[in-house]
Order: structure tokens, then C-alpha cells, then sequence
């Protein structure tokens, strides 16, 4: 039977990996918009198309995936812009989806509970982030990013869900990693 240590251990390393592999998109997709800043101008055409795909763009085999003009791929991949947006809300999906989908009900096991009897105010708050992302097309929402009893003040309401730095060290500042090693309290 797996214990609560090792149970909680476990999930710790998964928010690691979907935290190095987040940061390390961002970072990926802040080299991706140096290269197209960086890319010559051609006179006729200052604002070229970029496409994403596989294969040479200029092959009739070659398969796009999205294409945007230079200009628009500078704006969403911009600190703050919808990239980060985007990459953030799949943070709070991936994390929150970890705890509820497997390592809760595995947790629960451990403790020798039902999984209602873990609660906790960061899962609950990831929870109504969730919602938005999913329902609110990322926008936080008083009807469920303002329930939040830990985040809520650092998603303004009616504004996109932005995961910062300073955010993300804020969401990790929460994480009830000791308490959940020592089970419920009743």
C-alpha cells in the first residue's frame, strides 16, 4: 500500500514537471519571437506571413498548423500577451487535473478516508481558476476566480488568468504539501 509520504512526494515531482516544461515553453517561445523580430525585412512585404507546420513552408507537402503575420506573432508572444496567457491556463488545468483525476483519490487510500475528506483551500481555489479557463474563455470571473480564499487577489476580476512569476510563486507559497502528509483533520 503506498503511504501518504510517498503519495504526496509523487505529486510534488508532477507539478515540477508541468512547471519545468511551462517555464520552458515560455522560454522556447520567447527565442521563437527574437528569431522572427530578428528575421530580415523585405521592403514589399514588411509584414510577412509566419507559418507553424511541418515541413518547408515553401513544398506544396508542407502542412500548416496556424500562420500569422510577423506583427501578430510579436504581439501574442509579448510578456504578458495571450502565448503567456495560454500556456499559463494549461499550468492550472494540468496541476489541478493531477490532484483531482489521481492523486486525491490515491491520497485518500493512503489516509484511509474518502477523497471529500481532503480539502484544501489552494485545490479549491485551482478549482474556480479552472472553471474560468474552461468557461469563461480565461477570464477571471467574480461568479468563481473571486470565490477564491488564496488567489483571488492576485487574478484581477474581468481580466485574462495570467500566471506571472510573481504568481506562480505565489500559487507555490499555498501549496499544502505537509498537511497532506498528515491527513485530515476532523
Amino acid at each position: 500500500m503506498e503511504t501518504a509520504p510517498d503519495v504526496v512526494q509523487q505529486y510534488a515531482n508532477v507539478v515540477n514537471e508541468i512547471t519545468f516544461v511551462t517555464r520552458a515553453a515560455i522560454g522556447g517561445i520567447r527565442y521563437f519571437a527574437k528569431q522572427i523580430e530578428g528575421a530580415p525585412i523585405v521592403p514589399s512585404n514588411p509584414d510577412p506571413v509566419v507559418f507553424v507546420g511541418a515541413g518547408d513552408p515553401n513544398l506544396p507537402t508542407s502542412k500548416r498548423f496556424a500562420q500569422l503575420t510577423k506583427s501578430q506573432v510579436l504581439e501574442r508572444t509579448a510578456v504578458g500577451g495571450l502565448t503567456d496567457q495560454l500556456i499559463g491556463q494549461q499550468w492550472i488545468l494540468l496541476v489541478f487535473s493531477a490532484w483531482e483525476y489521481e492523486f486525491r483519490s490515491r491520497l485518500a487510500t493512503a489516509h484511509g478516508c474518502t477523497a471529500s475528506e481532503l480539502k484544501y483551500s489552494l485545490f479549491g481555489d485551482l478549482k474556480n481558476l479552472r472553471h474560468d479557463v474552461i468557461h469563461n474563455r480565461g477570464i477571471a470571473s467574480q461568479e468563481n476566480t473571486g470565490k477564491c480564499e488564496l488567489l483571488g487577489s492576485i487574478f484581477p476580476i474581468r481580466n485574462p488568468i495570467l500566471l506571472t512569476d510573481e504568481n506562480l510563486l505565489a500559487v507555490f507559497a499555498e501549496f499544502p504539501f505537509e498537511r497532506m502528509v498528515a491527513g485530515p483533520t476532523t
